[in-house]
């Protein structure tokens, strides 16, 4: 169809593209405000939240990564309890739950050995995305993970930790900090 199109209408439907992903982009951010209401009709799937906040994890802009860190952080130490004592009666959901924890402790992982992102005050160095994924980490680490997942994980860490790169050694010692 585009290639029977002018050039000006290509350019339309470019834009009317464009359009409709800024409205989906701007939807998807609303999330925070949606979960605020307490209308029935507005109400959010704890699963699609926690879905869109993992897959942020790795988004390329670092405020949406350090915003998704930080809120699956929140939503992971109050779910501890909770979600621990549905799961104990149904293998399913804690099969389904151990994978999404598994891929999350994975991104985080990425985001402490790919994030370059730091900012230089006085003698300090800070990098947001960093920290808050190796608190993430420690979160999952002490509530969500078993032994056999513990120790795999430090492994990684310890392998990040005497990494070339320096801001990947700095992010594996950012978790170790928060694990420790």
């Amino acid at each position: 169809i585009i290639n029977n199109m002018s050039i000006r209408q290509q350019k339309v439907h470019k834009r009317q593209r464009n359009k409709e992903a800024e409205e989906d982009q701007r939807k998807r951010r609303k999330f925070g405000l949606v979960l605020s209401t307490k209308s029935e009709e507005e109400r959010v799937d704890l699963h699609v939240v926690l879905t869109e906040c993992r897959h942020n994890l790795l988004n390329p802009t670092w405020e949406i990564r350090h915003g998704a860190t930080l809120g699956l952080a929140e939503m992971m130490i109050g779910l501890a309890s909770t979600l621990t004592k549905k799961c104990n009666n149904n293998n399913d959901i804690r099969n389904h739950l151990s994978r999404f924890v598994e891929d999350c402790v994975v991104r985080c992982l990425c985001i402490l050995s790919l994030d370059r992102f730091c900012d230089y005050a006085n003698d300090y160095i800070v990098s947001p995305s960093q920290e808050i994924a190796g608190q993430l980490i420690a979160v999952l680490y002490h509530r969500w993970l078993n032994d056999n997942n513990k120790n795999t994980l430090l492994k990684q860490l310890y392998i990040l930790a005497h990494h070339q790169i320096w801001e990947t050694r700095y992010g594996a010692c950012v978790a170790l900090k928060y694990i420790v």
